[in-house]
């Protein structure tokens, strides 16, 4: 192999590995803070993990599983926030897809009123929960 075939090979290789740590295409968020196994993001959920994502005291994203095929909200799109022990559960609902998305901030009350000014302002319907009512869902 020749100087700089070797120099173009190593160069592809850098910038497939740059490319591979955030990958951000239509429905899909994974890299960089995002975590879980997970990466498919309903539409309703993208906005708010964008909004989350810049938050800098967030050290972690975590969607959850999508649930589908639900009854019609009549194109209300609508995210609860709550607290759990780990962070902030968001339970993010489209027209007729639901997901839970968890975040792991440092800073729990500044993390929430990001997240509802930031859905607000994107024409989300907030509202907030509290952990009792996740806690029952998890035990179950």
């Amino acid at each position: 192999m020749t100087k700089y075939y070797k120099s173009a090979i190593s160069s592809l290789v850098f910038i497939s590995i740059e490319r591979s740590k955030n990958v951000s295409t239509k429905n899909t968020r994974s890299g960089g803070k995002y975590g879980g196994g997970h990466t498919t993001m309903i539409p309703a959920a993208i906005i708010v993990a964008d909004i989350v994502e810049r938050q800098p005291e967030v050290s972690r994203i975590s969607p959850g599983i999508l649930k589908a095929g639900l009854k019609s909200a009549n194109g209300q799109r609508r995210v609860k926030i709550s607290d759990w022990e780990g962070g902030i559960l968001l339970s993010v609902r489209d027209n007729t897809t639901h997901q839970e998305v968890r975040v792991y901030t440092s800073n729990s009350h500044v993390t929430k009123l990001a997240i509802a000014r930031g859905a607000r302002n994107a024409g989300l319907h907030i509202s907030f929960g509290n952990l009792r009512e996740f806690s029952s869902r998890l035990i179950k």
